[in-house]
């Protein structure tokens, strides 16, 4: 069991699309070698990663096979805990993607978790939501508002992606007006996911000029990189945070660009993984 290297009023907290496994094949990433593809070679790379970075909360996207993670990270510490939901409609070969949120629950305790689909008006359901969890922080008892998401891809949806965002942000302030008429006045606040959206996008200026809440690694000059019919090299990935929360510490970001771009023989997804450590204030 790895051993929670946590202070009392610190905790790391880990970002990351995961890479379905029904997306990773040689149609999708096909410079990519077949060993990098393989799950053997990616279990132990998220292994090997989990066991580094040893966060607290981790917010996973893109999740189709959730028992290996389970197995993966309940291995590594007994005391995580998960929550997870499936988007409505499945992908390619009939699976189902979906979302994860693992907590140590020796250090956190879930109060509520609501999944809110993405609805527009007189529209059907779109396939993307979001999950908002109210979490107790159990040494301080202090409160941790967590929302985290997967936005539609494609560059020609950024609309959808904006309304999808805006509707996020009500998320997010009825969360807080609630907390105000409960009498709450210091709480943690984190937004993040795979927005699919790069930072000069409307849904992501929509985040950014919000004066409650900053970007963690507002100086990325990618988050994901990998090469098909052409090199797509972006920024989409994004923690926001707020509140009582200052950033301790934070991972560096990859600068390194493998020559057939990622997944890679040391990287398991083509997004990067984004890691730091909040301390509660």
């Amino acid at each position: 069991m790895l051993k929670n290297e946590n202070t009392d009023m610190s905790f790391k907290f880990l970002q990351w699309n995961t890479l379905a496994t029904s997306c990773c094949d040689e149609q999708a990433f096909p410079k990519v070698s077949k060993a990098s593809l393989g799950w053997d070679k990616r279990e132990q790379l998220f292994i090997k990663i989990f066991k580094e970075q040893n966060p607290s909360i981790l917010c996973l996207q893109e999740v189709d096979n959730i028992d290996q993670f389970v197995k993966i990270l309940q291995t590594l510490n007994p005391n995580y805990k998960y929550f997870y939901e499936q988007k409505i409609r499945p992908t390619m070969e009939n699976i189902h993607q979906g979302i994860a949120i693992f907590y140590d629950s020796s250090m956190f305790t879930p109060q509520s978790m609501k999944r809110n689909n993405y609805v527009q008006i007189n529209k059907k359901p779109l396939n993307q939501f979001n999950l908002a969890v109210i979490f107790i922080h159990n040494k301080s008892k202090k409160v941790v508002e967590l929302i985290t998401t997967h936005l539609i891809s494609n560059k020609d949806n950024f609309e959808t992606r904006t309304f999808e965002v805006s509707e996020l942000i009500k998320v997010h302030d009825d969360i807080n007006l609630t907390f105000e008429k409960d009498g709450v006045q210091s709480y943690a606040k984190i937004i993040c996911g795979d927005f699919n959206a790069e930072p000069d996008e409307e849904g992501i200026i929509l985040m950014k000029n919000r004066k409650d809440l900053k970007s963690v690694f507002e100086d990325a000059t990618f988050t994901t990189y990998k090469m098909r019919d052409k090199t797509l090299k972006r920024v989409i990935d994004y923690i926001f945070y707020g509140g009582c929360l200052e950033i301790e510490s934070r991972t560096e970001l990859c600068t390194d660009l493998p020559e057939f771009g990622y997944p890679s023989e040391q990287f398991p997804s083509d997004h990067l993984m984004l890691a730091c450590t909040f301390k509660l204030n």
